[in-house]
């Protein structure tokens, strides 16, 4: 197992509890969680301090959450 996927493993309960708190809708919810991911791998090799894993992935999280909510409001969903 890579040192990524043994990170994300270890912090995937608190990325779940964040967007599940921030996104209502579950099917939403787990799209952000699979971008969140997708975004983190690849980008992964760009984080210097891999003690602060956590904190990076639920920023990018928070940035997908701000992403749906954006579209949401132009789109009208």
């Amino acid at each position: 197992m890579s040192e990524f996927e043994t990170l994300l493993l270890l912090n995937l309960k608190a990325l779940e509890r964040f967007v599940n708190y921030k996104v209502s809708n579950k099917e939403d919810a787990q799209d952000i969680i699979q971008e969140t991911c997708l975004v983190a791998s690849q980008k992964f090799n760009t984080l210097r301090d891999k003690s602060l894993f956590k904190a990076w992935l639920i920023r990018i999280a928070n940035n997908k959450c701000i992403d749906y909510f954006r579209r949401k409001s132009k789109y009208g969903d």
